[in-house]
C-alpha cells in the first residue's frame, strides 16, 4: 500500500511542477508582449522607422503568445488562469 501512495504523490507533484513551468512560461510571453505594445505606443509620433521596428516586434510577440495560449499543454493552464489573447 505505501508503494502506490509513494506513486501517486510523485505523479501529482511532478503535475504540479509541470503547471508551475508552463504558467511561468506564459507569464514571460505576455510580458514581452506587453513590452512591446509599450514600446510601440512610446514610439507613435517619431520616425516611422522606429515605428514600424516595433510593430513588427509586438505583432511577433502577440502571434507566439497566442500561438502558444491555443496549443496543448499550454492552452489548460492559459484557460485555468484566465490569459487572454493579445491582438497582433
Amino acid at each position: 500500500m505505501l508503494p502506490v501512495v509513494i506513486v501517486v504523490v510523485v505523479i501529482v507533484l511532478a503535475l504540479v511542477l509541470l503547471d508551475v513551468f508552463f504558467y511561468r512560461s506564459l507569464v514571460k510571453l505576455r510580458t514581452e508582449v506587453e513590452r512591446a505594445a509599450a514600446a510601440v505606443a512610446a514610439s507613435e509620433g517619431g520616425d516611422g522607422e522606429g515605428l514600424e521596428a516595433a510593430r513588427q516586434a509586438y505583432a511577433s510577440a502577440a502571434d507566439t503568445y497566442n500561438t502558444k495560449i491555443e496549443t496543448v499543454p499550454w492552452s489548460a493552464i492559459a484557460r485555468r488562469f484566465k490569459f487572454e489573447p493579445h491582438e497582433a
